[in-house]
């Protein structure tokens, strides 16, 4: 060491040469010989030093930090195969006490050239931009950070670069008929190894004027509103995310873009009588290019106040319950799904509302054969059980419109021709029913028929009604018409009488509309009691549920569906809704009725769901 206060200052390199300025007396000379001259001379900083060197001495080992451990490359990430243009990205993990550092660098093995990409830092990943196709090796150094090493453990990857594939429309879709003023999408499905970007153009064939639409970017569709009526192409450009080329590849659409047409209603259903407190319903069939929307208005006739009942939605019916009686017009408005306009037709139906009014109308249904009479059989089915079961359930309608209903039989009783037609004309009834199931000697014929007293007018009314209302609500669509017959309880009874032959109960296919679409009949047959009475049907019940095996955008798909459906039995309707055609088979009240129908189709082949 050197110490100032040498003289010379600053020239002593060893303790002896200090000439004994520093030694402290008492000091065993012998124990330290190299210090003699400067212990002699009493000098207190020399004691020091011999203290110092003694602590240092004793100082355990333990205690000292442990030697420096090189870092430890645990692994190196990336592919083995890059893309010229597209990023590369490198990510080493490696382990030390103190810390890592890590350096990059790149051999071309084409020319076994070496390149430092980046010079020792923390950051353990590096990304690489190749700028032509070869073979490469990337490597990484690594040391601890308190290293003087120029690296304690290395890593690399060879990478094979090749050129990019280019970019590759798969399809493009889009409609080739637009309408002015309504939103067009064009949307494109391209593929590549670094993702798409998508261009899109309008050429205008009119002028052959092209417009850019919308520049590169990673949306895969575009929206444009035509301005005018015309022909158009819609193209699409595609490239390669790292693609400096103006296109790898496109796709167009031809359109052509007209005048929308407007919504056109054909027909507005709905009664002209109405009653306080009771459900009526208005109905419009309307039709559109692209669907119809309705919107729904009541006009209050005596204070002239307008009221807006529901918005523009698909639903083509609403039904409003009058609050007071009174002159009211329901109007709806109709228009095209894609119209701006704020409607393109209108129709309207003036009601007049009644205060509700108990009607003293009598009705005796008379469910036909009973007890030691079966009355026919087919098809594991007794018509007297068959019948029994309908008229039941139609009177429960029927009494939900404050009609008076009686039976000829609510068990499994016989009860003559004669004492049925006594039991109606005693009862002083408004109506009279009968009901039946047909029988032929075969299971060829089908379908349904209402008979009624030669030379009653009221009678064939009555049957008339019940028949359409059978065939309009399509419980069944096989129409044997209205006839007349001298029946005993046609004959006998007083009052307008009809007897209804439901279905042939030896045909399967009408076996089956039996068995399993009572709910449906029922209700079919009080409509049309209910509407020779001038009664407007209430649907007090709540909803029906409903079996729907499929909808289709097209009618044809729907039929064919139906064919199938006939073929096993199943007397299926198509119900247009939605610009959709549904293929439903049933109606029922409580939905186990239609879960029991789902399985049964589902047994035979079919995908059924219940609807309401």
């Amino acid at each position: 060491p050197r110490y100032n206060l040498v003289s010379p200052k600053g020239k002593a390199p060893n303790v002896e040469d200090l000439g004994g300025k520093w030694a402290v007396p008492g000091y065993d000379v012998n124990k330290y010989r190299d210090f003699e001259t400067a212990l002699l001379n009493n000098d207190t900083y020399g004691q020091h030093i011999v203290n110092m060197v003694n602590r240092i001495k004793d100082i355990p080992t333990n205690i000292l930090p442990p030697p420096e451990t090189p870092a430890k490359i645990k692994e190196v990430k990336g592919n083995d195969i890059g893309y010229k243009g597209v990023d590369y990205r490198m990510t080493t993990n490696a382990t030390s006490v103190s810390g890592v550092e890590y350096k990059y660098w790149l051999n071309d093995k084409s020319t076994n050239e070496w390149k430092l990409l980046k010079d020792y830092s923390e950051i353990n990943s590096y990304t690489w931009k190749p700028e032509k196709a070869g073979k490469y090796r990337l490597v990484v150094h690594v040391r601890s950070k308190s290293s003087t090493k120029k690296y304690d453990d290395y890593g690399y990857k060879d990478i094979e670069v090749k050129v990019l594939p280019p970019a590759k429309i798969k399809e493009v879709k889009g409609n080739n008929i637009g309408y002015k003023g309504i939103d067009y999408t064009i949307t494109a499905n391209a593929t590549s190894t670094n993702g798409v970007e998508y261009k899109y153009w309008l050429n205008d064939k009119s002028t052959n004027e092209w417009k850019l639409l919308k520049d590169y970017s990673e949306i895969n569709s575009y929206t444009w509103k035509p301005e005018k009526a015309g022909k158009y192409r819609l193209v699409v450009h595609v490239r390669s995310k790292s693609s400096t080329k103006k296109y790898d590849d496109y796709g167009y659409k031809d359109i052509e873009v007209k005048v929308l047409s407007p919504a056109k209603i054909k027909e507005v259903k709905g009664s002209n009588i109405g009653y306080k407190g009771i459900d009526y319903t208005i109905t419009a069939n309307a039709t559109s290019t692209n669907g119809v929307e309705y919107k729904y208005w009541l006009n209050d006739k005596s204070t002239n106040e307008w009221k807006l009942l529901k918005d523009y939605s698909e639903i083509n019916s609403y039904t409003w319950k009058p609050e007071k009686a009174g002159k009211y017009r329901l109007v709806v408005h109709v228009k095209d799904k894609n119209s701006t306009k704020e409607y393109d037709d209108y129709a309207y139906l003036d009601i007049d509302v009644r205060d509700n009014i108990v009607y003293n109308k009598k009705v005796m249904l008379d469910p036909g054969h009973g007890g030691k009479d079966p009355g026919a059989q087919g098809n594991g089915l007794n018509e007297k059980d068959i019948v029994l079961s309908i008229a039941l359930k139609t009177g429960e309608i029927l009494k939900k419109h404050n009609i008076d209903v009686k039976y000829s039989r609510t068990t499994d009783v016989f009860v003559e021709l004669a004492d049925r037609a006594s039991m109606a004309n005693n009862a002083n009834s408004d109506v009279f029913v009968s009901f039946h199931c047909n029988s032929f000697t075969d299971g060829s014929a089908k379908g349904t028929e209402t008979y009624h007293y030669p030379g009653s007018t009221e009678g064939a009314k009555l049957a008339k009604a019940i028949q359409d209302s059978i065939i309009k609500n399509g419980v069944y669509n096989r129409d044997r018409g209205v006839k007349e017959e001298d029946f005993a309880v046609l004959r006998l009874t007083k009052m307008p009488a009809a007897l209804v032959e439901t279905a042939f109960i030896k045909n399967s296919q009408d076996a089956n509309i039996l068995k399993n679409r009572q709910d449906e009949m029922a209700k079919a047959i009080a409509m049309g009691i209910l509407d020779y009475l001038e009664i407007p049907y209430n649907e007090t019940s709540g909803e029906l549920y409903r079996v729907q095996a499929g909808a289709f955008g097209q009618r044809e798909n729907a039929q064919n569906l139906v064919d199938k459906l006939k073929s096993k039995g199943y007397e299926a309707i198509i119900v247009e809704l939605d610009s959709s055609y549904k293929v439903q088979i049933g109606a029922f009240s409580q939905r186990e009725n239609a879960e029991k129908l789902v399985e049964q189709l589902k047994s035979d082949g079919f995908e059924a769901i219940v609807v309401r």
